[in-house]
C-alpha cells in the first residue's frame, strides 16, 4: 500500500524518513520542494501537487503547520475535496484545535473517506529517533488500528484516546501541563538555591 505524506517540514521530514527506512512505499509533497530531496534519495516518489498524492495513496498523512494550510492541501471547500478524500484514510498529525478536527472529520466522512487524528508529542530529535508519542482517535476502529501500525516506525508508543477530538484534547492537555512545568521551573530553582555556608565559628 502506498502512503501519502503532505507537509515535509521540521517534524514531517524525519517522520517521513523513518517510514521510508521501514520500507513504506511513500509518495510525498511539500510546497518547498527541496525539503523532499532526502526522501527522494531513499526512494520516495515526490509529487508535483497534493492532488498527485491523493491519486497515488490510500492513506494520507497531513503534517501541516496550521488549519488554513491543511484545508488548502485538502482542497476543502472546493469540488476537488470529495475526490481527494473518498475511499482514503486521512490522518491529521498536526496540532490543530479540537473543534477544527471535529468539523474536518464530518466533512471527510461525509465525502466517503475515513478520518483519524494522530497528533504527536515530541520535538525534532525524538522525531529523528522514531521516539515520538502519538495520541490517536477516530470513529472507525479498523482505521485506527491501521494508523497505529503505520505510526510504529515514527513513534515509541501510541495512546488511543477514543473518538475525535479525544487525541487533540489529550495533546493540548499535555502541552498545558508542560508549559506550566517549564514556567514554574525557574521559580522553583530560585527557591531551592542552597544558602552559602558561613565560615565563622559558632
Amino acid at each position: 500500500m502506498t502512503v501519502g505524506f503532505i507537509g515535509i517540514g521540521v517534524m514531517g521530514q524525519p517522520m517521513a524518513l523513518n517510514l521510508l527506512r521501514a520500507g513504506v512505499d511513500l509518495t510525498a509533497w511539500n510546497r518547498t520542494v527541496g525539503r523532499c530531496t532526502p526522501l527522494a534519495e531513499l526512494g520516495a516518489t515526490i509529487a508535483a501537487s497534493p492532488t498527485e498524492v491523493y491519486a497515488a495513496a490510500g492513506t494520507i498523512i497531513l503534517m501541516m503547520i496550521d488549519e488554513a494550510s491543511t484545508d488548502l492541501v485538502l482542497g476543502r471547500g472546493s469540488e476537488s475535496f470529495a475526490q481527494n478524500v473518498r475511499s482514503r484514510v486521512i490522518v491529521l498529525m498536526g496540532t490543530m484545535s479540537p473543534d477544527y478536527s471535529r468539523r474536518l472529520e464530518a466533512d471527510v466522512v461525509g465525502a466517503g473517506g475515513r478520518y483519524v487524528e494522530a497528533p504527536v508529542s515530541g520535538s525534532r530529535v525524538p522525531a529523528e529517533r522514531g521516539q515520538l508519542v502519538a495520541m490517536v482517535a477516530g470513529e472507525d476502529p479498523d482505521a485506527v488500528r491501521e494508523v497505529q501500525r503505520l505510526l510504529e516506525p515514527m513513534c515509541a508508543s501510541t495512546v488511543v484516546c477514543g473518538v475525535v477530538p479525544g487525541a487533540l484534547i489529550m495533546k493540548l492537555a499535555v502541552n498545558l501541563y508542560m508549559i506550566g512545568m517549564v514556567t514554574a521551573l525557574p521559580t522553583c530553582q530560585g527557591e531551592l538555591r542552597p544558602v552559602a555556608q558561613s565560615n565563622s565559628a559558632v
